[in-house]
């Protein structure tokens, strides 16, 4: 079965290609037109993959991660590598920073499919815990914890600029009960 990609002038046919004796690769072929009209055949062999964030509080911990979702999925997953990204959901994402994900690559959409599906359940409790602010979040305690250290900066900045008032009131009481003019 293949269907036509008009805006680049290939067709692709879906396939799988043995890249060694037991393991079969997802593999579009392509027929890209040649100038004078020939088409040649081209096939590439890719693993679906998908992205799990990993908490600011596990990063420690993301070999361990690594191994249970090896030891849990064994047969499923081709391999799992950490890379790292910008998370447009971060705060102040713009500034910059990055965030790691664990990639997690397999041989065929059918073994992506099993796995996202068993994982859903496990990220979605684990997203609300980080709404929640029960200590499992990274974003959300960080932020919250910044704004309530700048709160109390600005609490102190206060403190100090009535004292220096006071202050500046005591002293102009005792220059008039001196008897000095100002």
């Amino acid at each position: 079965m293949g269907c036509a990609l008009a805006a680049v002038g290939f067709t692709m046919a879906r396939l799988c290609c043995g890249t060694s004796v037991d393991v079969e690769y997802p593999c579009p072929r392509m027929l890209p037109p040649l100038q004078d009209g020939e088409t040649f055949k081209a096939s590439l062999a890719y693993e679906p993959y998908f992205y799990v964030g990993v908490a600011l509080s596990a990063l420690s911990r993301a070999r361990e991660v690594t191994a249970a979702l090896e030891r849990k999925f064994e047969g499923l997953i081709a391999g799992i590598s950490t890379v790292e990204k910008e998370d447009l959901e971060m705060l102040n994402h713009l500034s910059g920073r990055r965030r790691e994900y664990l990639q997690l690559r397999f041989r065929s959409v059918g073994e992506l499919s099993t796995v996202k599906g068993q994982l859903k359940p496990l990220i979605e409790r684990t997203q609300a815990a980080m709404r929640a602010g029960d200590g499992m979040g990274d974003e959300v305690s960080t932020a919250a914890d910044f704004l309530r250290l700048l709160l109390l900066l600005v609490l102190l900045l206060l403190l100090l600029l009535q004292l220096l008032l006071l202050a500046l009131l005591a002293l102009r009481a005792r220059v008039a009960v001196l008897g000095y003019s100002a």
